[in-house]
Order: C-alpha cells, then structure tokens, then sequence
C-alpha cells in the first residue's frame, strides 16, 4: 500500500523550457564564454596550439530513456573512443539524452585555414543516479556523425572538441531537479526520487510516520510540475503557522490581521485541514474560536482567518 507524505514532480516541457531560458541567456551573459558557445585551446604536435570553437545553433532538447544499442555503440567516451569498440555495456539503470538541433564547430592552428562546418543532431547520453535525495548526472556518451571527417580533422575533434562537450553538456544538464519540499515546521525524512516514465518524481514520509516510503503503484498526476502532500504534513504546516496565535484573546471590536471583522470576545483554540483535489492542490481550513455570547465570524470570515493566520506562511510555500 502506498505510504508518503509530501511528493513532487517535474516534466520534461518544464525543464526544457529551463533549457531554453539558459541557452536564450548565456550568450547575452557571456558571449562565446558558455556552455553552449565556447572555445578550447591545446598544444597538439606538430601543429602547435590548435584552437577548437563551437556554437549550438538552437537550444538543446532532454528526453529521458536510453538509447538503441547501435547508437550506444556508436556514440563516443570523453576520450574520443566509441563505446562499442572499447566493448562499454549498455547502461541499465535511468537514462537522460539531450539533443544539440544544429551545431558548428570549427579548429584553428597556425599556418592553415580554419576547418570545420556544421552538424546536426548530436545526442549526448547520460546516466541518472539518485542518491540521498540527490540527482547526479554522469555523461557517458557522445553521438556526432564523423562520416566526412578525415582522418586529421576526426582525431582533432575527438581530441579536444568531445572533451569539452562533455564538460559543456554537463553544464547544460544541470537544470534537471525536483521541486523542492520543505514546509516550516514540517519535518521529513530523506527524499527519494525516480524517474516514472517522463517525469522525475521526490517523495518523502513525515519523520512521525513510522512506515517505510512506498509509492509502487501510485499514478502521479500529469501536470508539468506538481507537489502533493497529506493531511498530516498539511496539519503539521498550519499547526507550526498558528501556533504564535493559539490562546490569542481577540477584542470586542476590530479585525484580526485585517482579514476578519468582528464584535465579540473569543481566542482561536484550534487549526485543522483537508486536502482537496490533488493536483491542482487545494486546502480546505477551518479554525475552532471560543465565542461569548453574541459574536460570530461569518463564514467568509472564518475562511479569510483560516487562510491568512495559517496558510500565509505554511501553504503559500506550497
């Protein structure tokens, strides 16, 4: 049976559109100084320093999953060499590919005319672990179509131009993340997150809940981003939100927070919720006043202090 208190998950259209607000801002933060547009530079006998620039054309695109076996075998190490060749297994765990649209690329050295040109479709491969809570990213292969390089400029690219993808990819892939769960007050135990088809998926019990995480068999919502939680983490929120107004005597007259009016004489004993819908997720409060004779919040009232006391600071921060 499923057992979680707080959840949350990402899609790829969010994160690429991460992708696509880096790629749009890092040449107007540093032109030909990003990931995406850079330059790298070794002394290669006999040519002597050989400089090797490259620009993407349009922003990358992630996908999750892993590749065919012949295009793993295909694809290059950081070193230049192709995996089938150098008899690399497929990985079995989770998998992340980011495809480069449309790529130039180009070397310099002195005494010859630059060489280089324009390619398309590059993927770039890469394991997904997630330990403690955390979502590490490891480059294991590079797919370029080298089929008209010659001999010279093949070994030149794979060289100096793979090894800089490499670290320039890993660059880019650092927009992948979950969102965040933390709510003040609330307590968790240790995150643990998966990829569930196309989405990167975090959850985590309450530290008061006694039974192992289990999510098998849950069905996530779809939205592009989503955080769900329980009535215990919700109640655990509010309760941390209200506490500074628990035993709080109100006055015969005025507003609280200036969010309810009233006439009476009362304090606010008590907070609790219900979640709604899960995703978009809803919250419904209500809190228990003791009243003298003759005062009442009205019911809009009552939502209007439920919301502003409690869920100002705790639900906001869903």
């Amino acid at each position: 049976m499923a057992n979680f208190d707080a959840a949350g998950g990402i899609g790829l259209d969010p994160l690429n559109s991460l992708l696509s607000q880096y790629y749009s801002s890092a040449e107007q933060a540093a032109p030909g100084n990003n990931p995406f547009d850079g330059t790298t530079t070794k002394n290669v006998p006999p040519l002597g320093d050989v400089t090797v620039t490259w620009k993407l054309k349009n922003a990358p695109v992630l996908a999750f999953g892993a590749p065919s076996q012949a295009d793993w075998d295909a694809s290059l190490d950081s070193a230049g060499n192709t995996n089938g060749a150098d008899k690399k297994p497929l990985p079995t765990g989770p998998m992340a590919a980011l495809t480069i649209p449309d790529m130039t690329a180009s070397y310099t050295a002195p005494g010859i005319d630059p060489v280089g040109g324009e390619t398309w479709n590059v993927v770039a491969y890469a394991t997904l672990a997630f330990p403690a809570g955390e979502i590490d990213v490891t480059l294991v292969g590079l797919k370029i179509d080298e089929s008209d390089f010659a001999p010279w400029d093949k070994a030149i690219f794979n060289t100096m131009l793979v090894p800089a993808l490499f670290k320039a990819v890993t660059e880019m892939l650092g927009v992948i993340h979950v969102p965040a769960l933390s709510w003040h007050g609330v307590s968790l135990n240790p995150l643990q997150i998966a990829l569930s088809g196309n989405q990167l998926v975090a959850a985590a019990t309450l530290t008061t809940n006694a039974a192992p995480l289990d999510t098998s068999g849950v069905a996530w919502p779809t939205d592009p981003v989503f955080v769900l939680a329980s009535k215990p983490l919700i109640d655990s929120a509010l309760a941390a939100g209200v506490q500074p107004y628990v035993g709080q005597t109100f006055s015969d007259s005025g507003n609280f927070k200036g969010l309810a009016d009233w006439n009476y004489h009362g304090s606010l004993d008590s907070i609790s919720a219900t979640v709604g819908t899960l995703s978009p997720l809803t919250v419904n409060a209500s809190i228990t006043a003791s009243l003298n004779v003759g005062g009442s919040l009205t019911p809009a009232g009552m939502a209007l202090a439920a919301v502003g006391c409690a869920a100002g600071a705790a639900l906001l921060a869903i």
